[in-house]
């Protein structure tokens, strides 16, 4: 009997990505255990296969107390009054963590997660046979369980949510920079920071937390783990080490060989947030004794994501690059930061979660931007922030509604020779889909236009 299985029904609270998953795995391994669905979606359908129960519409908790185990996916707050009566909470991932019988890196953070939980996956699939990328980065890992064994290592990108009530710990865990983000869902940073300390909560003296030395918050959480705590950057930490000095990534290897690894030159990955990223992952990759050279190899031939400073173009002589994943204010400056003080435009601004603008303001007063194209709701707060660093500021502000126009303006205003970012620094609901199709209409009106321009 698993541990986090119990008794012979389960409820699953909320029916997304992740509890088809669920539902599909618990109907596989657990083929006498009676399976319900709740969901606030009115509209599910009322009769699923293999399903008891649907429960639906506002009220869809209200049969919680029924249910020997209830499965929470990460999307719904634990602390509902409707989980109180709960025998048995538990998640997706506890279930995973609990069942896994291969090793688990975990990776999280506030912005670069997805990244470097796909470069590590890629430094160690092409080393050794069953490694497998799962998790927040948008594949249910119970569905990659089935053939797993003792030998397999799961890469895992953990979100806050689902870290909100994990129960176990992975024997590394990363801990990438931590700043403000989901408030709203969280209540606070307090209660964000926490969330993200439960990924070394159960960590032994066997385990590994990998952490950046220079985010306060990642520091203190590694602190608190029982396993041996390594600081990315450093020369000093032990078993392995690796740190840039601006030019290239260093090691340290088991055997306490230093040598130069990687020319920075040489990274596909853009930024000084994405080298200190770079460097967690090789950590990793040390740990799991990767030879340095396969290391180097499979850096040089790692595609970066899309909507992550993802190059979009150059036409009529300017540069575009599409950094739709970056929803707070940290990412917009490690974004304008990546380029050099060659960014002139930036197009910025989204739905209001309740972020800070202070320190994007000053950076932005302190770079080379001299066109701000703004959508609401937060524009208006960049435009005051920016305006607060600097009074006499000679920055151009345009307010824009849609991306069309973001896009014409930024053909008409920035000069040849610069770079335009997309970097929103915000989320995207109020005037997208998601921050893909903000993304992907960015990326498609740059090309349009620009190809437009040139025939002209």
């Amino acid at each position: 009997m698993s541990a986090e299985v119990v008794g012979k029904s389960v409820l699953l609270a909320g029916f997304g990505r992740e509890g088809k998953s669920t539902l599909k795995y618990i109907q596989n391994h657990y083929p006498n255990t009676l399976v319900s669905i709740a969901d606030s979606n009115p509209n599910l359908e009322a009769t699923i296969r293999g399903v008891e129960n649907v429960y639906t519409g506002e009220n869809y908790l209200r049969e919680v107390k029924n249910f020997d185990t209830v499965v929470r996916s990460p999307g719904i707050p634990r602390d509902l009054p409707g989980f109180k009566e709960a025998r048995h909470l538990t998640s997706a991932m506890n279930i995973f963590f609990s069942e896994c019988p291969g090793t688990i890196i975990g990776i999280t953070g506030t912005k670069g997660k997805s990244t470097t939980t796909s470069l590590i996956h890629h430094i160690l699939k092409n080393e050794f046979s069953d490694v497998r990328l799962v998790g927040n980065i948008g594949i249910p890992a119970l569905g990659f369980l089935d053939e797993a064994k003792a030998d397999t290592i799961f890469v895992t990108e953990l979100s806050s949510y689902q870290l909100d009530d994990i129960k176990y710990s992975p024997h590394i865990a990363v801990l990438l920079a931590i700043s403000q983000e989901h408030l709203s869902y969280h209540g606070s940073m307090d209660n964000y920071v926490h969330a993200k300390s439960h990924i070394v909560d159960f960590q032994n003296l066997n385990d590994f937390v990998v952490y950046s030395r220079d985010n306060k918050y990642a520091k203190k959480i590694a602190t608190s783990s029982l396993g041996v705590n390594i600081e990315s950057g450093s020369l000093e930490s032990m078993p392995v080490s690796a740190w840039n000095d601006g030019e290239a990534i260093h090691i340290k290897t088991r055997s306490g060989e230093i040598q130069s690894l990687i020319e920075l030159s040489k990274l596909s990955l853009i930024g000084k947030a994405n080298v200190i990223n770079t460097t967690a992952a090789v950590i990793v990759a040390l740990l799991c004794d990767v030879k340095p050279s396969s290391i180097k190899s499979s850096i040089e031939t790692f595609i970066p994501l899309e909507h992550r400073l993802e190059p979009a173009g150059t036409y009529v002589g300017i540069k575009f690059y599409n950094d739709s994943l970056a929803t707070t204010p940290e990412a917009t400056i490690n974004a304008i930061e990546a380029f050099s003080n060659n960014v002139t435009t930036l197009i910025a601004g989204g739905y209001d979660r309740g972020l800070d603008y202070t320190d994007l303001g000053k950076y932005i007063t302190k770079s080379s931007i001299r066109n701000l194209l703004l959508f609401p709701d937060t524009g208006k707060q960049i435009e005051k922030s920016v305006r607060n660093s600097d009074p006499k500021t000679t920055i151009n502000f345009v307010s824009v509604h849609d991306m069309k126009q973001a896009v014409e303006l930024a053909y008409e205003l920035t000069p040849k020779g610069t770079t335009c970012i997309m970097s929103p620094a915000a989320a995207s609901f109020n005037l997208f889909k998601d921050y893909a199709d903000r993304g992907n209409q960015f990326k498609e009106l740059v090309k349009e236009i620009g190809i437009k321009i040139d025939n002209t």
